[in-house]
């Protein structure tokens, strides 16, 4: 069974007042297909991190993109996430013709993650006083 983790991103010189270890958190916001895995390479990886290049932009390309095993430390980099579904097919949906054309549309369903701070903060912006 596979899961669904985080990939927490930080910056050795980014502290917050504390001391503490400043970084940021991409969870994703699971709505289904955890399971299931596609045929295509780029893919079968829920997060990929590249070096950032303005050259590339296109996802196919990931494991291209990945292949040399470049360093993403100090340096800029680009976080990948597949952001999966799961459509359970449904009569509302639509309706294959007797020559076997699909007539209709499947109804929008959503994905995404949350990109969730890290010790960013000293203390809660919504709690006075902070020590």
């Amino acid at each position: 069974m596979r899961t669904h983790d985080a990939l927490e991103v930080t910056n050795a010189a980014f502290k917050n007042a504390q001391g503490h270890l400043s970084g940021y958190r991409l969870v994703p916001l699971v709505t289904g297909g955890g399971l299931t895995q596609h045929y295509e390479t780029f893919t079968q990886n829920e997060f990929w991190v590249t070096p950032y290049n303005p050259s590339q932009f296109a996802a196919k390309f990931l494991p291209t993109y990945v292949a040399p095993n470049p360093s993403v430390a100090n340096t800029d980099i680009v976080l990948w996430y597949k952001g999966s579904l799961h459509h359970q097919p449904r009569d509302e949906d639509g309706a294959y013709t007797p020559n076997h054309l699909w007539v209709g549309t499947a109804h929008v369903m959503w994905t995404g993650f949350m990109l969730m701070p890290h010790d960013v903060f000293d203390c809660s912006p919504f709690y006075k006083p902070c020590p």
